[in-house]
């Protein structure tokens, strides 16, 4: 999984490829498991990842009073 994601976004001349570790290793830790149902993340911290596709989700913010905060 992480040689094809590097595969992908690494430049043809393959000296770029350490930048994008973090991002992959981040990205790898918020799958969820089929046996678990939790990500590695979750499974560490106790939630998931706020990664970008989710911070405009009104699901990501499950306190009424935050997200009553965020709205106005």
């Amino acid at each position: 999984m992480l040689e094809e994601y590097l595969r992908h976004f690494v430049r043809g001349t393959q000296k770029d490829w350490v930048k994008l570790l973090d991002v992959a290793q981040l990205c790898f830790n918020a799958q969820k498991s089929s046996s678990t149902n939790k990500s590695s993340f979750e499974i560490v911290t106790g939630q998931q990842p706020l990664l970008p596709h989710t911070l405009d989700s009104p699901q990501s913010v499950r306190s009424p009073l935050a997200r009553n905060f965020s709205q106005e």
